[in-house]
């Protein structure tokens, strides 16, 4: 069996992925438990989304924008990306919209 190497910067990515995934199902359960909508966003089967759904979709979209071979504006959306969980993780935020 051969392993695929992975380089550092798709280690970030990776890293960043499950962070984003983490913080958004906690979110869920946040709101899950109060009365609030989870916002308007809709998903594909007509269902309200929940935060986790739109950030893996927010997810990659964003990284079927960007090439490979781009590592300028990779880095930039890791940086991006990596805000965006400071601000999920605020106690006031309810729902994250743009979260990667």
């Amino acid at each position: 069996m051969v392993v695929a190497r992975v380089s550092g910067v798709q280690k970030e990515v990776f890293a960043l992925y499950r962070t984003v995934l983490r913080e958004a199902t906690k979110k869920d359960r946040e709101t899950m438990g109060s009365s609030t909508k989870l916002g308007s966003f809709i998903s594909k089967n007509n269902k309200p989304a929940t935060t986790t759904s739109y950030a893996a979709s927010e997810f990659r979209r964003q990284a079927a924008q960007v090439k490979r071979s781009e590592f300028k504006r990779i880095e930039h959306k890791i940086r991006f990306g990596e805000k965006q969980v400071k601000l999920l993780r605020m106690p006031r935020v309810k729902v994250a919209r743009g979260t990667t």
